[in-house]
This record gives C-alpha cells, sequence and structure tokens, in this order.
C-alpha cells in the first residue's frame, strides 16, 4: 500500500486546498463523480452532484438518490469516485449552510454498484476505514494531510473495486460442521450465484445486483 504525507493550511472547501486537488487529480481517471462536489471544479472529466445549487452542480439532489436514479437509468459505470462529505452537523452548520450528509452508511453500501470493476473510490476524511473488503474493495494508497496546529488532520483513502458483493440474497441455514459437508439448496443458489458475478466482473461486465 501507498503512503503519502503533505502539509497543507486548512481551507472552508476542500479542493481550495491547492495539495489535496492536485493529489485528487492525480489519482483519478477516466470518467469520475464527484458525488459531493462543493464549490471547486477538479480538472477531470467529472460529473458534479451536490445537495446544494449554489455551485450549479450538474446534479443538484442528495447522494443517495443520485446513485439510485443513476443505477436505475443505467447510464454509464464511472473509473472513479470521489467521496467528500461534510461529517457532522455542526460542521455542516457552520460551513455548508446545514447541508449535511445522514445516510452515508447507505450511500456507502451501494456506491460501487455504480463503479466499473477495477475502479477507484477516493474518500476523504478523518478516518482511513474507507469502504472496506466487507463491500467488495481493496485499498490501494493512504494519504495524511496535516493541517497543523488544533486542526484534525484530512486522510484521503484510495480503494480499488475487486468485485460487487451479493445483496438482499435469501439467509442460509448453516452448513454441518461434521464430514462430509452438507450443502442446502440457498447455499449452492449463493455459491453459484458469487462465481457468475466474479466472473462478469473479471470480464469486465455488468454483474448482478
Amino acid at each position: 500500500m501507498k503512503f503519502t504525507y503533505l502539509w497543507q493550511s486548512p481551507k472552508k472547501w476542500t479542493f481550495q486546498m491547492k495539495k489535496v486537488k492536485r493529489y485528487i487529480e492525480k489519482e483519478s481517471f477516466g470518467f469520475c463523480l464527484n458525488l459531493f462536489a462543493g464549490k471547486t471544479k477538479l480538472r477531470i472529466k467529472e460529473i458534479r452532484v451536490d445537495s446544494s445549487n449554489e455551485f450549479q452542480p450538474d446534479y443538484n439532489m442528495d447522494s443517495l438518490e443520485f446513485i439510485k436514479k443513476w443505477e436505475k437509468e443505467k447510464k454509464p459505470l464511472f473509473d472513479t469516485i470521489i467521496l467528500d462529505p461534510p461529517y457532522n452537523l455542526r460542521k455542516a452548520n457552520e460551513k455548508y449552510k446545514g447541508h449535511f450528509t445522514n445516510n452515508w452508511i447507505e450511500t456507502l453500501k451501494i456506491v460501487g454498484r455504480i463503479l466499473k470493476p477495477n475502479g477507484k473510490i477516493i474518500t476523504l476524511g478523518f478516518n482511513s476505514v474507507g469502504l472496506s473488503k466487507s463491500k467488495g474493495f481493496e485499498k490501494e494508497a493512504i494519504c495524511l494531510i496535516c493541517h497543523g496546529g488544533a486542526q484534525n488532520d484530512t486522510i484521503i483513502v484510495i480503494e480499488k473495486k475487486i468485485f460487487m458483493p451479493i445483496v438482499n440474497e435469501p439467509r442460509c441455514l448453516p452448513l454441518a460442521d461434521n464430514p462430509p459437508r452438507q450443502f442446502n439448496d440457498c447455499n449452492i443458489r449463493v455459491i453459484k450465484k458469487s462465481i457468475i458475478i466474479q466472473k462478469l466482473y473479471n470480464d469486465g461486465l455488468r454483474g448482478f445486483h
């Protein structure tokens, strides 16, 4: 895993910080989604989404609703998705006129559906948790941005999509502990579906959701 350390004085808008902006532009590729776009436009091929219309995003709507709409309309998958939401209500009120992501967990659960196989998700925040392997992602790089003084660091996590996990599958019965191992119909269905999904994604095709 690649690690980068940068020092950058803080700004109100994330991408007004020149070193952060350059780092994100360098790491992004192809068709990009900036899901919490804010004020600054990046020098990449991006679709800009924001819950505020103040800076004229391409889509003025909630992040979760955008993902669902994009998927439902079967629009092209993205190569890179950038996630930089306002994380708490106090900062949202101070800096973003009350616009706050209150469905962050749900957003993380489904955002991978509109990302291509081997695509990147770049998350900016205060920890390095990211999406993790349970959601089908593998960490490739971490960038720590020191702002000095009493300011919290900004942590950028870059993850690669390695597969799309199965969702909304019926609960399977436990497999027998003693050999020979017994597979019920549900277990067999999940295993077959997992193999098919992995093959489709390895071939660069859209899998099942």
